[in-house]
């Protein structure tokens, strides 16, 4: 069963409707090569107090290595783009994924699928 089933079926069906109004041609039935970059906001920690409410801590951390782990949102992500942008997650051969702190985006997820030729070799 997976944790957290009340935040990521919404959050797989955000992932597919994006996905889907993306696409022009899916799903795709070639070799896929997937990037993710999951964004997270910062903990008030991270912060100073006071007027320094909006200054980063020099000990905060500059990326987020805690939960949730990144296998998981990979997981989450692909499985949401299954059937529309490629038929099967089994088709991704290339993948890159990395969490960050959301500094200057907006929390979430930026997702690069690139259809990969028949003969393509790394």
């Amino acid at each position: 069963m997976e944790s957290g089933k009340d935040k990521l079926i919404p959050w797989r069906q955000e992932v597919a409707a994006a996905a889907h109004s993306k696409m022009r041609d899916g799903p795709w039935k070639v070799p896929v090569q997937v990037s993710c970059t999951f964004f997270f906001p910062r903990p008030k920690a991270h912060f100073g107090t006071g007027r320094n409410a909006e200054t980063l801590r020099p000990s905060a951390p500059k990326r987020p290595a805690g939960k949730p782990d990144i296998d998981k949102l990979v997981r989450a992500v692909l499985d949401a783009m299954t059937g529309i942008v490629f038929s099967d997650d089994s088709q991704v051969v290339a993948l890159d994924a990395m969490k960050l702190y959301a500094d200057m985006e907006t929390p979430g997820v930026t997702v690069d699928c690139r259809a990969l030729v028949p003969d393509f070799e790394f």
